[in-house]
């Protein structure tokens, strides 16, 4: 029983050896279609062959604007017998003469290889022309996916544009003009930060100065006057003596008409 347990094994390590392992593959791909804002796109992962192309994977949707930024992941397994790498189909209706079917680009050399997993593909619909405008308006959207709070040094040196040998120079120069776009606005929008959140710490910081002075200056009105109690202490204190020496000149008047009467008899 254990060594018909060992053969099983055995027999499906070789078996999964022999069809290939799994892999993973993405495409970055940036359609723009100048004559329409709605249309539709496609883009299919096909196992090429002499005859036919079976599909791997195959996403597509509809645009409501000019530029369609699409990112598609795949993961599948390869067949290491197979003589053709995998390609990206790209389908397409944005013609502007009403013709409703899908225009399609087969392109040998937008494949998916294990070495390189991730391509990035941008075009000028609707004939499939290639430009650095093109590939600029790609990596805009991918730096702004990817980095969205700026520092998108460790992002660029992933983008690999040497498997583009007719538009790797595109690619290059898009790359280049989009980091300079997207670390321009980073610092824009950083320093009108920063002038809004110092003006508004100004404003509060001028309103609560505000407030402090209202109430000091209430409260110095609504408080005893010191000089007031000392006037008021004097005033009360002379009208006593006044009124204690008024007394006493009435008694000695009086004391001295009862002496001089007493020695007049």
């Amino acid at each position: 029983m254990r060594l018909f347990s060992l053969h099983v094994l055995v027999f499906l390590v070789l078996h999964c050896n022999a069809n290939g392992s799994e892999n993973s593959f993405k495409a970055t791909i940036g359609l723009y279609c100048p004559d329409k804002m709605n249309w539709e796109w496609k883009v299919s992962l096909v196992k090429s062959s002499t005859t036919d192309f079976v599909a791997y994977d195959t996403r597509q949707g509809r645009a409501t604007e000019h530029f369609q930024f699409i990112q598609m992941d795949s993961t599948f397994v390869l067949d290491p017998n197979e003589i053709y790498h995998p390609i990206y189909v790209i389908g397409h209706k944005c013609k502007s003469d009403g013709d409703d079917k899908w225009d399609e680009l087969i392109n040998f050399s937008i494949y998916a290889d294990k070495n390189s997993p991730h391509i990035f593909v941008a075009y000028n619909l609707p004939e499939f022309t290639t430009n650095t405008d093109a590939y600029e308006k790609l990596f805009v959207e991918y730096l702004k996916n990817e980095c969205p709070t700026g520092g998108c040094s460790s992002v660029r040196e992933k983008v690999d544009c040497s498997r583009l040998t007719a538009a790797g120079a595109h690619c290059k120069e898009g790359l280049e003009n989009a980091m300079n776009l997207i670390t321009t606005t980073t610092v824009s929008s950083n320093t009108t930060t920063f002038i809004i959140i110092g003006a508004a710490v100004g404003v509060v910081l001028i309103i609560a100065a505000f407030v402090a002075c209202f109430f000091c200056k209430k409260r110095s009105k609504s408080g005893p006057d010191p000089s007031g109690m000392a006037n008021g202490a004097k005033t009360e204190s002379g009208t006593t003596a006044k009124t204690t020496k008024t007394v006493e000149s009435q008694k000695i008047e009086e004391t001295g008409s009862n002496v001089t009467g007493a020695k007049s008899y």
